[in-house]
């Protein structure tokens, strides 16, 4: 979003410097060389205009997400079980709050879970 903000900003000082340029310019050819480069950076403008009045689209819906978070927490296991290395860090990193930590005396050290589990624990505590 900044970034095109500032694309916009930069096509803008380009049409500035092309119009100065225009103005001190007397051969017809170099006139009409600089008119066709001004019309393309106006269409290049609008376009990047458009592109930031409309917004970046998510790339999944709600719906799609919601579902995906509720299977995650029913049974964070499966991830586990995969054996893709890359998934059972996006498990640790869901489940816990702070890295695990190990003590040499006293073994592996109760890990803080991270707010929806801390919910879930809430609520299999209470009958419903």
């Amino acid at each position: 979003m900044v970034a095109m903000k500032r694309e916009v900003v930069k096509i803008e000082k380009q049409i500035e410097g092309l119009l100065d340029r225009i103005v001190d310019a007397s051969l017809p050819s170099v006139i009409s060389a600089y008119e066709k480069r001004l019309a393309k950076l106006e269409r290049e403008k609008l376009v990047t205009q458009e592109k930031l009045e409309k917004g970046p689209k998510p790339a999944h819906s709600f719906d799609e997400l919601f579902e995906l978070t509720c299977t995650f927490l029913a049974n964070p296991w499966k991830l586990w079980e995969s054996g893709q290395l890359t998934l059972q860090r996006t498990v640790l990193k869901l489940a816990f709050s702070e890295k695990i930590t190990y003590s040499r005396k006293t073994g592996l050290r109760t890990p803080q879970t991270t707010l929806p589990f801390k919910v879930l624990e809430g609520l299999a505590g209470h009958k419903m």
